[in-house]
């Protein structure tokens, strides 16, 4: 069946607004002028206990993910736990799929707010946990916290199988892509 030429450019130009409406994560950048943000663990290694080194972890518990796999999950010391949380999911905790947490901050009407203020609890678990994981922690936060803020979805910084990622409603991961369709 032949379809008319104005048929075809109706189903083009409806399958361009639809592909337009989606909104991707954006990518965060590496400005020009400044070194390479580079990994602490070059296999980019999910190992928890050198992720978590330093981080001050209460209440742990051992649960099971939706996957079946093991999943650990801690609260922040200082920050009610309702807005904080962090675990780490794997069979491996050496070698773990997925770290993910979520920080939440209030301003004084009780509205949860982002980006997160430059001295909060929130920035500062982010910038703890990329001081354990890439050479330039605070570049990083402060890149992801901007592009998050600006992104419709979240942002994300790529360093080959491995993700680092903030949504502008506080949740966070570093996860294993190959691992983590």
């Amino acid at each position: 069946m032949k379809l008319p030429k104005m048929k075809i450019a109706c189903f083009a130009a409806a399958i361009v607004l639809l592909t337009s409406c989606s909104e991707p994560a954006q990518t965060v950048g590496e400005p020009s002028a400044s070194p390479a943000i580079q990994l602490l663990e070059p296999s980019g290694q999910l190992n928890a206990d050198a992720l978590l080194k330093g981080l001050s972890l209460t209440d742990p518990e051992q649960l099971q993910s939706g996957r079946g796999t093991k999943k650990h999950r801690w609260n922040i010391a200082g920050i009610d736990p309702a807005q904080a949380s962090l675990e780490v999911i794997g069979n491996n905790q050496q070698d773990a799929d997925l770290l993910g947490g979520h920080c939440t901050e209030y301003n004084v009407q009780g509205e949860a707010v982002f980006p997160w203020s430059e001295q909060g609890a929130c920035r500062k678990l982010l910038h703890a946990l990329l001081a354990n994981t890439v050479n330039r922690p605070a570049a990083l936060a402060d890149d992801l916290i901007a592009a998050a803020a600006a992104a419709p979805t979240a942002a994300v910084h790529s360093f080959k199988d491995l993700d680092v990622e903030l949504a502008s409603d506080g949740f966070f991961f570093l996860r294993k892509p190959s691992r983590n369709p």
